[in-house]
C-alpha cells in the first residue's frame, strides 16, 4: 500500500482526472445537441429554399453534409481525449489499488464492446453527411415540385 502522503497525492490525480473526463463526455453531449440544432436550421433553410430560391436548393444539404464531417471530425477528436483520461484513470487506480473497485479498469474492459457509442456515432454523422450529400446531389438536377398548402 502507498504511504498517506502518496496515496493523497494520488487520490488529487485521480478527482481531478474524472473532472477531466466528465468534461470531456459533457462536449460530447452539447457536440451532439449543436449537430441537430445546425441540421434543424439546415432543414428550415432548405424549406425556404424550396419555395422561394429553387435553384439553391442544393446548398442546404450540402452544407449539412459538410457540417456533418466537421461534427464526426469533433466528435473524434474528444473520443481521443476522454479515452485518453479514462487510460490515466485505471493508471491512478492501479497505483491506489483499487483496481477491482475502480470506474476507469472497468471502462477500459468493456470499451471495445460491439455497440460502442463512438461506433454508433460516427455511422450516424458520416451516413447524415453521405444522404445529404446524395440529397444536395439530386436536387442539383431535379427540380422540387411546389404544392399548395393542404392540397
Amino acid at each position: 500500500m502507498k504511504s498517506k502522503p502518496d496515496f493523497e497525492r494520488l487520490q488529487m490525480l485521480y478527482e481531478e482526472n474524472a473532472t477531466q473526463f466528465r468534461f470531456f463526455l459533457t462536449w460530447r453531449q452539447v457536440l451532439l445537441a449543436g449537430y441537430f440544432a445546425v441540421i434543424a436550421a439546415l432543414a428550415l433553410g432548405f424549406e425556404w429554399a424550396v419555395t422561394r430560391a429553387p435553384d439553391l436548393t442544393f446548398a442546404c444539404p450540402l452544407a449539412g453534409a459538410c457540417v456533418s464531417v466537421l461534427f464526426w471530425a469533433l466528435d473524434y477528436r474528444n473520443r481521443e481525449l476522454y479515452h485518453h483520461a479514462s487510460v490515466v484513470g485505471a493508471g491512478l487506480e492501479e497505483a491506489m489499488g483499487h483496481v477491482e473497485l475502480g470506474y476507469y479498469g472497468t471502462y477500459q474492459k468493456i470499451k471495445n464492446s460491439r455497440w460502442r457509442h463512438s461506433r454508433l456515432l460516427k455511422t450516424f454523422y458520416l451516413a447524415s453527411g453521405a444522404a445529404m450529400l446524395i440529397i444536395s446531389i439530386i436536387t442539383l438536377f431535379v427540380r422540387i415540385p411546389i404544392t399548395a398548402a393542404g392540397g
